[in-house]
């Protein structure tokens, strides 16, 4: 996975902040222009990642959408769904740090969403990104022929589990790190063996 995709996930994965962010931040009494005219960094950031999360998003689907470029034999999976819940967890903390009233609160604001970014970035739990759970996707992880991997598909553990696999990788990027699983792949078929 390319740190540009990386970075794209975590911005989409931020997409309800910006929301809760624009809900308690912005005013009616000002006019759309004052208010964006005024200093509020988080406001600004919001917006700016509520627009690219929708760009990405675009992009993420089309990339959803490509062809097929290999097969997998009789997978084996476990669902990683609950890891969702796990990412929506990780909101809390920036939006706490914006109970701080002013420029001192936006700053930690900041601050925490640049941390939160550095620890997306050298995990590998970018594939658990609000985009792919928006965009309707189930994230397993998966084996086929002594190979782990994370399988990204819109059918259900049943359909899969068991069956042979038409796959595309995300990245055309074959790479693994030692001991962790970096190899994400999106499920494009199933050949069912008889």
């Amino acid at each position: 996975m390319t740190a540009i995709w990386k970075l794209n996930f975590f911005i989409v994965s931020n997409l309800p902040i910006y929301v809760i962010v624009l809900i308690t931040k912005f005013s009616f009494q000002k006019s759309f222009l004052d208010y964006f005219l005024s200093e509020n960094l988080v406001v600004y950031l919001s917006v700016f990642g509520i627009l690219y999360s929708l760009i990405v998003l675009l992009k993420l689907s089309k990339r959803m959408g490509m062809k097929e470029n290999g097969t997998r034999k009789k997978i084996e999976i476990d669902n990683l769904n609950e890891n969702y819940l796990i990412t929506l967890t990780a909101y809390l903390l920036p939006l706490l740090s914006l109970l701080t009233p002013g420029i001192r609160g936006e700053l930690a604001f900041v601050f925490t969403l640049g941390v939160t970014l550095i620890l997306f970035m050298k995990t590998d739990n970018y594939y658990s990104s609000f985009g792919f759970f928006l965009l309707g996707y189930n994230i397993y992880e998966a084996i086929s022929e002594n190979e782990k991997f994370i399988l990204i598909s819109k059918q259900s553990m049943n359909e899969l589990n068991g069956h042979d696999i038409k796959i595309r990788y995300f990245d055309n990027s074959e790479e693994t790190k030692k001991g962790t699983v970096t190899k994400v792949v999106i499920e494009k078929g199933i050949e069912y063996v008889r």
